[in-house]
């Protein structure tokens, strides 16, 4: 896992470039241009890069990856825990100040880690964003 990683996904084809495997085919900023299944006009692939974070399975999270979370606080008293019910659902995406990319807004999940549940292309469904 390495945050210089990308996945592609195809705007004519409408599905993310994949190895022989079927799964998402991971890029290297130097295997942009030498690799034969980019040869597609620029404009036509969406580039994705990694966070630098696995999900609670241990996926790779990346930018247009769809995460859940629980939510909530955790609450002691009197030897009790309880925690606030609740899910929180994020579309992964570049936090930016002053026209600078400054990081994603995720970070590492701690006691409420994330969970990969689709991304926004594959899934227009859950109601995010694939601009």
């Amino acid at each position: 896992m390495n945050r210089h990683n990308f996945r592609a996904y195809n705007k004519i084809t409408g599905d993310f470039i994949r190895d022989k495997d079927g799964g998402f085919k991971v890029f290297t900023p130097d295997m942009f241009l030498l690799d034969n299944t980019c040869a597609e006009s620029p404009e036509d692939i969406e580039w994705m890069q990694s966070t630098g974070l696995l999900d609670v399975g241990g996926v790779e999270i990346y930018e247009g990856d769809i995460v859940k979370r629980r939510k909530g606080r955790v609450h002691v008293s009197e030897n009790l825990v309880k925690t606030t019910p609740g899910w929180e659902y994020r579309e992964v995406k570049w936090v930016e100040s002053s026209g600078t990319r400054t990081g994603f807004n995720i970070a590492k999940g701690g006691v409420n880690p994330w969970k990969v549940i689709g991304n926004v292309y594959e899934n227009p469904d859950m109601g995010f964003s694939n601009v």
